[in-house]
């Protein structure tokens, strides 16, 4: 079975997903590997329009999870409704929920 040491999700993820394929390589400093995680998240958010607008990383090593928030948020949206956008709850429908336990290797 062949499995590459990276996943890329969501609608930005081709973006996302050419960065990695071209920047990672093996036994990357955690440096190294955040400024690849940070380009790879931006490519999702420069050229995808239903993509956020800032940087959150997640480290995960061993025995330590390390949350990144707002690491960039450089591609602040220009049109925004400024009292944001509320939706009455009858008007939003759940068509389908699933979850995944995700098993971590490291």
């Amino acid at each position: 079975m062949y499995a590459l040491p990276f996943l890329t999700l969501g609608s930005g993820s081709l973006a996302a997903m050419a960065i990695m394929e071209t920047q990672y390589k093996e036994n990357l400093t955690k440096e190294e590997a955040i400024n690849i995680v940070v380009a790879a998240i931006e490519g999702g958010i420069y050229h995808d329009l239903g993509s956020g607008s800032n940087v959150d990383v997640c480290l995960i090593t061993k025995g330590k999870v390390e949350y990144l928030r707002n690491l960039k948020s450089d591609n602040k949206k220009i049109y925004e409704k400024p009292e944001g956008y509320q939706f009455r709850k009858e008007r939003v429908h759940v068509f389908e929920e699933y979850r995944h336990k995700a098993e971590v290797v490291v």
